[in-house]
Protein backbone atom coordinates (compact mmCIF):
# COMPACT_ATOMS: atom_id res chain seq x y z
CA UNK A 1 0.00 0.00 0.00
CA UNK A 2 0.96 3.53 -0.62
CA UNK A 3 2.30 5.54 2.64
CA UNK A 4 0.29 8.37 3.82
CA UNK A 5 0.76 11.67 4.95
CA UNK A 6 -0.62 13.08 7.98
CA UNK A 7 -0.84 16.48 9.18
CA UNK A 8 -2.18 17.70 12.37
CA UNK A 9 -3.05 21.31 12.61
CA UNK A 10 -4.92 22.55 16.01
CA UNK A 11 -7.69 23.11 13.81
CA UNK A 12 -8.39 20.27 11.66
CA UNK A 13 -6.29 16.85 10.86
CA UNK A 14 -5.54 16.07 7.20
CA UNK A 15 -4.47 12.54 5.89
CA UNK A 16 -3.30 12.54 2.31
CA UNK A 17 -2.82 10.04 -0.01
CA UNK A 18 -2.21 9.19 -3.87
CA UNK A 19 -5.23 10.67 -5.43
CA UNK A 20 -6.81 11.91 -1.88
CA UNK A 21 -7.31 13.63 0.74
CA UNK A 22 -9.76 13.82 3.61
CA UNK A 23 -9.75 16.10 6.17
CA UNK A 24 -11.88 16.04 9.82
CA UNK A 25 -12.42 19.37 11.78
CA UNK A 26 -11.30 18.85 14.87
CA UNK A 27 -14.34 21.80 16.71
CA UNK A 28 -17.11 19.58 15.35
CA UNK A 29 -15.16 16.18 15.04
CA UNK A 30 -16.73 15.72 11.62
CA UNK A 31 -15.19 14.49 8.37
CA UNK A 32 -15.42 17.85 6.74
CA UNK A 33 -13.79 16.80 2.96
CA UNK A 34 -13.17 13.86 1.38
CA UNK A 35 -11.49 15.11 -2.44
CA UNK A 36 -10.40 11.66 -4.41
CA UNK A 37 -9.16 12.65 -7.47
CA UNK A 38 -9.85 16.26 -7.13
CA UNK A 39 -13.37 15.87 -7.27
CA UNK A 40 -14.99 16.43 -3.12
CA UNK A 41 -17.74 13.95 -1.92
CA UNK A 42 -18.86 15.46 1.11
CA UNK A 43 -21.25 18.13 1.15
CA UNK A 44 -22.11 18.02 4.90
CA UNK A 45 -19.52 16.29 7.02
CA UNK A 46 -20.10 12.46 8.73
CA UNK A 47 -21.87 12.99 12.65
CA UNK A 48 -23.14 10.44 15.10
CA UNK A 49 -26.90 9.64 14.45
CA UNK A 50 -29.38 8.27 16.93
CA UNK A 51 -32.58 8.75 15.25
CA UNK A 52 -35.70 7.89 12.35
CA UNK A 53 -38.29 9.30 10.58
CA UNK A 54 -41.21 7.23 13.04
CA UNK A 55 -43.75 4.79 11.11
CA UNK A 56 -47.24 4.86 11.91
CA UNK A 57 -46.92 2.39 14.45
CA UNK A 58 -44.44 4.07 16.50
CA UNK A 59 -46.60 7.44 16.39
CA UNK A 60 -49.13 4.50 17.61
CA UNK A 61 -46.60 3.94 20.61
CA UNK A 62 -46.20 7.35 21.28
CA UNK A 63 -42.44 6.61 20.29
CA UNK A 64 -41.41 10.39 19.44
CA UNK A 65 -42.24 11.56 22.73
CA UNK A 66 -40.77 8.63 24.73
CA UNK A 67 -37.52 9.12 22.58
CA UNK A 68 -37.28 12.27 21.92
CA UNK A 69 -34.19 12.96 23.63
CA UNK A 70 -32.05 11.18 20.78
CA UNK A 71 -33.35 13.36 18.51
CA UNK A 72 -30.54 15.86 18.41
CA UNK A 73 -28.36 14.10 20.24
CA UNK A 74 -25.55 13.51 17.35
CA UNK A 75 -25.71 17.33 16.87
CA UNK A 76 -25.31 18.37 20.26
CA UNK A 77 -22.29 16.17 21.15
CA UNK A 78 -19.41 18.16 23.19
CA UNK A 79 -16.35 16.87 21.62
CA UNK A 80 -13.92 15.92 24.44
CA UNK A 81 -10.64 15.10 22.02
CA UNK A 82 -9.66 14.59 18.62
CA UNK A 83 -5.83 12.51 18.62
CA UNK A 84 -4.02 11.50 15.52
CA UNK A 85 -1.42 9.04 15.36
CA UNK A 86 0.13 6.94 12.38
CA UNK A 87 0.94 3.42 13.75
CA UNK A 88 2.63 2.61 10.33
CA UNK A 89 3.45 4.33 6.73
CA UNK A 90 0.05 3.38 5.23
CA UNK A 91 -2.43 3.47 8.15
CA UNK A 92 -3.64 6.83 9.90
CA UNK A 93 -6.08 6.54 12.87
CA UNK A 94 -8.06 9.64 13.91
CA UNK A 95 -9.88 9.01 17.06
CA UNK A 96 -12.51 11.41 18.21
CA UNK A 97 -13.88 11.61 22.16
CA UNK A 98 -17.39 13.17 22.32
CA UNK A 99 -20.00 13.51 25.50
CA UNK A 100 -23.68 13.38 24.59
CA UNK A 101 -26.44 15.19 25.64
CA UNK A 102 -28.30 12.34 26.85
CA UNK A 103 -27.65 10.41 30.68
CA UNK A 104 -24.02 11.23 30.67
CA UNK A 105 -23.38 9.02 27.71
CA UNK A 106 -20.42 9.42 25.24
CA UNK A 107 -19.38 8.19 21.83
CA UNK A 108 -15.98 7.37 20.44
CA UNK A 109 -15.70 7.57 16.75
CA UNK A 110 -11.92 5.87 15.19
CA UNK A 111 -11.25 6.81 11.51
CA UNK A 112 -8.80 4.29 9.83
CA UNK A 113 -7.77 5.39 6.77
CA UNK A 114 -5.66 3.18 4.65
CA UNK A 115 -2.67 4.42 2.07
CA UNK A 116 -5.08 2.21 -0.48
CA UNK A 117 -7.87 4.90 0.14
CA UNK A 118 -10.33 3.18 2.15
CA UNK A 119 -11.56 4.64 5.25
CA UNK A 120 -12.82 2.21 7.71
CA UNK A 121 -14.89 3.95 10.79
CA UNK A 122 -15.99 2.46 13.95
CA UNK A 123 -18.19 4.03 16.33
CA UNK A 124 -18.46 2.68 20.66
CA UNK A 125 -21.63 3.95 22.19
CA UNK A 126 -20.81 3.95 26.10
CA UNK A 127 -24.02 4.31 28.22
CA UNK A 128 -24.13 6.46 31.46
CA UNK A 129 -25.56 5.32 34.75
CA UNK A 130 -28.75 7.19 34.08
CA UNK A 131 -31.99 5.18 32.70
CA UNK A 132 -32.87 6.19 29.02
CA UNK A 133 -35.19 5.44 26.77
CA UNK A 134 -34.58 2.80 23.69
CA UNK A 135 -32.24 4.40 20.60
CA UNK A 136 -34.20 4.44 17.75
CA UNK A 137 -30.88 4.51 15.44
CA UNK A 138 -27.22 4.04 15.61
CA UNK A 139 -25.60 5.38 12.85
CA UNK A 140 -24.28 8.25 10.93
CA UNK A 141 -25.53 10.53 8.14
CA UNK A 142 -23.97 13.10 6.03
CA UNK A 143 -24.75 14.79 2.46
CA UNK A 144 -23.23 14.10 -0.97
CA UNK A 145 -22.61 17.03 -3.27
CA UNK A 146 -25.57 17.63 -5.99
CA UNK A 147 -24.80 15.12 -9.04
CA UNK A 148 -24.47 12.32 -7.07
CA UNK A 149 -27.67 9.96 -7.47
CA UNK A 150 -26.51 6.53 -7.58
CA UNK A 151 -24.66 4.84 -4.79
CA UNK A 152 -22.96 1.20 -4.35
Amino acid sequence: MPSLRLENSPRWVSVKGEGFELRITKLTGRLTSLVIHGRELVRTGLLPNFWRAPTDNDLGNDMPQRTGLWQHAGKRQQIVSVEAAQPAPQVVQVRIDSLLPVGAASIQTVFTVYGSGDVVIDNHYRAGDDPLPEMPRFGMTMTLPAGYNDME
